[in-house]
């Protein structure tokens, strides 16, 4: 399923604004059924302002730094402008001043967080252009990272590329 969506998503592109990455990062955890996914999709969890703090104890810091740097070995690939941890911890405040709740995909929460001059957009296909949202993903219900990303993603468009790509609606 996860193979399909991203075939599909590489196809159109930027399908409802969305880069094909984002959709990758968003859909790497498998979910079983079309049933489970729209579930997955349209489960919501409390809000970030429910935590303090980030949690950086889990095993995942190095690959949020790995957002330091363009990488062209990946088809795209958000580079934060300064510190990535530095930057995913404004967004995590920002996350908790404007109450956003995340979405619920393959059992871990993503916040989309509006963020102006986030990074920018590199890898294969990059084209320098300005992100304005960071994508930060924890697992479900707690404050625990598993990664974060500069981005094009927004709520908006998230929920047209669930709709549109995954059950077929307009």
């Amino acid at each position: 399923m996860v193979k399909a969506i991203v075939k599909k998503a590489g196809q159109a592109g930027r399908f409802g604004g969305i880069r094909h990455s984002d959709a990758f990062s968003l859909f790497r955890s498998s979910v079983g059924s079309s049933t489970e996914a729209r579930a997955a999709g349209a489960a919501r969890a409390g809000t970030a302002s429910q935590f303090s703090e980030l949690d950086w104890s889990t095993y995942r810091i190095s690959h949020v730094k790995e957002h330091m740097t363009p990488n062209v070995s990946k088809l795209e690939h958000g580079v934060f402008y300064g510190n990535p941890i530095e930057v995913t911890n404004e967004a995590w405040v920002i996350a908790q001043e404007q109450n956003i709740r995340p979405i619920l995909i393959g059992g871990r929460d993503h916040y989309i967080i509006p963020r102006a001059n986030s990074g920018f957009a590199s890898g294969a296909i990059g084209n320098r252009e300005n992100l304005n949202h960071v994508l930060l993903i924890t697992e479900h219900g707690t404050n625990q990272i598993v990664t974060s990303f500069s981005s094009s993603a927004t709520t908006a468009n998230i929920r047209s590329f669930i709709n549109s790509v995954i059950y077929g609606e307009k």
